[in-house]
């Protein structure tokens, strides 16, 4: 072994006992000024590495120690110094807690100058123990002794086999790891054997430096207890066998004459057993070897140990795979038994999870959604034909009520756009960067050539009569076509790309919206350009008249929507603002109404009259592209990129109670009615158009509401604008259905059903002015009362059994009204904000509740007929008995 051939990974080299040769002074280094130690002499160096030195000193009481002193200047960088004293500072505690640590004596640090130190307790003298000459001072380690001596004697070994690995079995139970265990780095103390060149000892969680010495580090590296494990076991295998470490596993070659064969034998394989490549075959512990080498001083085999550990493991292992292979046969039978038992059962269980999800779904009105989980119920039920026939049932009910896709057509370009005619028979698509296509509604056959200009096109629309189609095209130029021959009739200029082109009603006129920020009006059958409607400040996307063409309305990349006069080209009102781009906007049937689509996920209403934003949004998960109302203008349809198409009731804003969504396999540009309103185009940005029945049959599937008299006899049903009355016990209408002048916000029956209350809204041409009140006779179905205006917006009405008399109560008062309209008696001031009022029977009493209050009224007088009734908690419904005498609150 040559010991000159140790060297560090890491700019570390020599740690505090890579002594010089015997009579060769070290000379002090260029730092020695400024190096003071406190109560310490420094002497000279007796070891030197890269990033400090060792010190021979002799403290105050004449004792000599070796003083290792750490210069930052020596570091790249703060931190690896830190590191190094971090090293030391958790070292020092437990320094002397075995007697193979060498004591760390004292540690402290010179900010100022740069650098830190500790204060060891000094190796042996090669020659003369602790008996220190300092002109001549060689420190004794292990690698100068086996340099000396050769391979060590058998029991030397053990005994240093055992020292070294109780202290390494210390050291990683305290969480750190030595990362350099070598012959040179274990010295001698009075002839005890120690590990020294503590300042590569790390934490086990920090030790992630590749630092230590070729030969002595394992396979997977330093920084872990197996890997300091191993290191021990070349050292072992140095002092044993007189053999570097490189050339383990080789072993002497005159074996025949080693004294003590066999044991050396045992030492063999406690050494092969820690230098294992394998770090999982290795001791995984110091502690491990140390007990082998235990056994091996006792004079036993470890060899035959090892065998012996082996059959039992063997042993434990056969019965453990004998138990294993009867338990396993045990869970087989069990699960099978288990899987037979409870097939059946888990199978309906199943079954009833997918009818609950369909009827879950149905319940939220989402019928398509439904369909999979009643489809996967019929599945799971195959061969039980009672339940099949339930299913079916289920399915077929279901099926009657559900949106059918019709049809879809596939094509390679986008389509930007897709319209039914006036008639409903065709549909045409307006592909981007490709044609305008005429389409057959029943068979989904193209009629005619396909037309458009040589540049991409960005919109259409259908001219009243059905002969004509405009586009809009980004070469500057919005055209109109003869479907009769195909051929393009009138070409209308622009300055910039076109979006859009729509005709007015009467098919006189063109409306265009322009990059340019410019919407323009033209004349059809002269192709003259008549306004300019100016006042957006970016491109103009999308441009359409009311139905009765007075009006025009605008979209437009600078977030808002205007509505113009289209006679005169002025704005009419304040801008409609979105968060983001308009792409669409749509008059309603009456124009009363405008809504919107933007790039901010949302489809707003507004009143034409006032401009006032109709809450709540229409909101989608991704930018809404089209909206557009109904053809009976009770539904408002919503196309957007999150690949849904919403209904949307008219009046509420809210999803319409059944199939409030049609979901498709792509990102939607526009979506739009067909004039029957039952079916609905849709237009994908893969180049998909859908075609979609929205109740699979002619007919709009119906959505009810109702309310019963308190009686229970009667039922009234209403659906948008009409109200009908049903006996409750034959289920049969005891009048006419009864259709309003405008869309009903609500409706109630007397306490004895022989009369109807409705409130609808109040129009003055496009402004609300509030909501009129009007009486019905259930048995004739005429109206027996003038309407009666509510102007307050909090207001609400009640009706009396006779049908005479209501009861209008507003924020904090309620006041009685004949049926024609007339004040009753004086207003009666209620406490608290009202939440509803009731009449008795005979009309003489009405109680008012609201708050925690509910105050009692003569009707005759007007005066209250007692203190108010306190509650603990809100008051939410009252009610008199028949006879007027009583009266139950909640």
């Amino acid at each position: 072994m040559d010991p000159q051939k140790d060297f560090a990974l890491v700019p570390w080299s020599s740690l505090i006992l890579q002594g010089m040769p015997p009579q060769r002074q070290v000379e002090a280094s260029s730092e020695a000024e400024s190096v003071s130690v406190p109560d310490h002499e420094l002497i000279q160096v007796i070891g030197r590495g890269s990033y400090g030195e060792v010190w021979l000193a002799r403290n105050l009481m004449g004792v000599y120690r070796a003083v290792k002193v750490v210069y930052r200047k020596t570091f790249g960088h703060q931190r690896p110094f830190e590191r190094e004293l971090a090293g030391i500072r958790k070292f020092e505690p437990i320094s002397r807690s075995h007697e193979s640590f060498i004591d760390i004596l004292h540690v402290g640090h010179n900010d100022k100058n740069g650098y830190f130190y500790y204060v060891m307790e000094l190796g042996d003298d090669t020659k003369t123990s602790q008996t220190i000459s300092p002109d001549f001072y060689v420190p004794k380690t292990l690698a100068k002794e086996v340099a000396l001596r050769g391979r060590l004697p058998l029991e030397e070994c053990v005994r240093l086999g055992l020292s070294l690995s109780s202290a390494l079995d210390v050291l990683h139970k305290h969480g750190l790891v030595h990362r350099d265990v070598k012959p040179s780095n274990v010295i001698f103390v009075s002839g005890v054997p120690k590990l020294a060149d503590i300042g590569l000892v790390a934490d086990i969680n920090e030790a992630s430096s590749y630092v230590g010495t070729e030969g002595f580090i394992p396979p997977e590296g330093p920084g872990s207890a197996p890997a300091d494990v191993y290191s021990l076991g070349k050292v072992l295998y140095e002092i044993s066998t007189g053999k570097d470490r490189h050339d383990f596993p080789e072993l002497p070659t005159q074996l025949d004459g080693t004294a003590d064969l066999d044991r050396f034998v045992e030492l063999n394989e406690v050494i092969l057993h820690a230098c294992k490549n394998d770090v999982g075959k290795r001791y995984q512990t110091a502690w491990d070897m140390h007990a082998d080498l235990v056994v091996l001083a006792n004079g036993k085999s470890v060899k035959r140990l090892k065998l012996l550990e082996e059959r039992l493991a063997n042993l434990k292992r056969l019965a453990s795979i004998s138990a294993i292979v009867i338990v396993v046969l045990a869970a087989v039978l069990f699960q099978v038994y288990r899987e037979w038992s409870f097939a059946r059962e888990g199978r309906q269980r199943q079954i009833g999870a997918e009818v609950a999800y369909g009827t879950r779904a149905m319940q939220e009105g989402d019928l398509l959604k439904s369909l999979p989980s009643f489809a996967a119920a019929l599945s799971l039920d195959r061969g039980n034909s009672d339940r099949e026939k339930t299913h079916r049932l289920r399915l077929r009910a279901v099926l009657e009520q559900t949106p059918k896709l019709v049809q879809m057509r596939f094509g390679d370009k986008q389509v930007n756009e897709a319209l039914f005619s006036p008639d409903g028979e065709r549909i045409l698509i307006i592909e981007s960067f490709g044609k305008a296509r005429v389409l057959d509604v029943t068979t989904g056959e193209p009629i005619g050539n396909a037309f458009g200009p040589r540049e991409g096109l960005a919109g259409g629309a259908w001219d009243p009569s059905g002969r004509w189609v405009a586009t809009a095209s980004y070469d500057g130029t919005a055209c109109v076509w003869d479907l009769s021959t195909g051929e393009r009739s009138l070409a209308l200029s622009h300055p910039d790309r076109v979006f859009s082109a729509a005709f007015s009603p009467d098919g006189s006129w063109i409306v265009t919206g322009c990059k340019d920020n410019i919407a323009r009006i033209w004349k059809f059958g002269t192709g003259k350009e008549e306004l300019e409607l100016k006042r957006h400040t970016d491109p103009v996307l999308y441009a359409a008249f009311s139905h009765d063409g007075r009006l025009v309305v605008t979209a437009s990349r600078d977030n808002t929507a205007q509505i113009w006069n289209a006679a005169d080209g002025k704005p009419i009102g304040p801008p409609l603002q979105h968060q983001g781009w308009v792409h669409s906007a749509c008059f309603s049937p009456d124009d009363r109404k405008v809504v919107t689509a933007s790039d901010d996920y949302k489809a707003s209403v507004w009143e034409v009259e006032s401009g006032r934003k109709i809450l709540p949004d229409l909101k989608h998960g991704d930018v809404v592209m089209s909206a557009e109302f109904s053809p009976d203008g009770l539904m408002i349809l919503t196309a957007s990129l999150d690949g849904s198409a919403r209904l949307w009731d008219a009046y509420s804003m809210q999803p319409i109670e059944l199939n409030p969504v049609l979901r498709h396999g792509s990102r939607l540009l526009q979506a739009s009615f067909a004039p029957d309103g039952h079916r609905i185009v849709a237009a994908g940005a893969d180049g998909t158009t859908y075609t979609w029945d929205l109740a699979g049959s002619s007919t709009i599937a119906v959505t009810l509401s109702g309310v019963v008299s308190d009686d229970g006899t009667r039922l009234l049903l209403t659906n948008k604008n009409t109200f009908r009355i049903l006996d409750t016990a034959s289920m049969k209408s005891v009048e006419p259905a009864v259709q309003v002048d405008s869309p009903l916000l609500e409706a109630r029956l007397s306490s004895n059903g022989r009369f109807a209350l409705t409130v609808t809204a109040d129009y003055n041409g496009t402004n609300l002015l509030g909501r009129l009140v009007r009486v019905w006779d259930c048995a004739t179905g005429a109206c027996v009362s003038s309407p009666i205006a509510l102007t307050n917006r909090t207001a609400r009405a009640s009706l009396s059994c006779d049908g005479q008399r209501l009861v209008v109560v507003t924020e904090r008062s309620a006041r009685l009204r004949s049926a024609k309209g007339k004040p009753v008696g004086r207003v009666m001031l209620h406490q608290e904000p009202v939440s509803g009022a009731v009449l008795s029977l005979d009309g003489s009493r009405l109680a008012i509740f609201g708050g925690n209050l509910v105050s009692l009224w003569d009707t005759s007088s007007g005066h209250e007929v007692c203190a108010p009734l306190r509650h603990p908690l809100p008051v939410s419904v009252a009610e008199f008995s028949l006879d007027g005498h009583t009266i139950v609150t909640a």
